[in-house]
């Protein structure tokens, strides 16, 4: 469950119409922009993570948006 910080960074600022919308996208030009910065193995595990992401298809899907009002 999100944190209540969480939910007041998102939450809109001001009431009105708000249309969101959710993009995934598997596109990045080399394995390594898929990487983050946290507990990220090294060496050989590290090459071998790579060259599982570089199997992973290059496509971008984006769902339907949602248009929410806040009053």
């Amino acid at each position: 469950m999100p944190a209540a910080d969480d939910l007041r960074r998102v939450r809109p600022q001001a009431p009105g119409r708000y249309r969101y919308t959710l993009t995934l996208s598997t596109e990045a030009g080399r394995p390594e922009e898929w990487l983050g910065g946290f507990g990220l193995p090294s060496g050989a595990e590290r090459e071998e993570l790579l060259d599982l992401i570089a199997r992973v298809p290059r496509i971008t899907v984006s769902a339907a948006p949602l248009i929410l009002e806040f009053r």
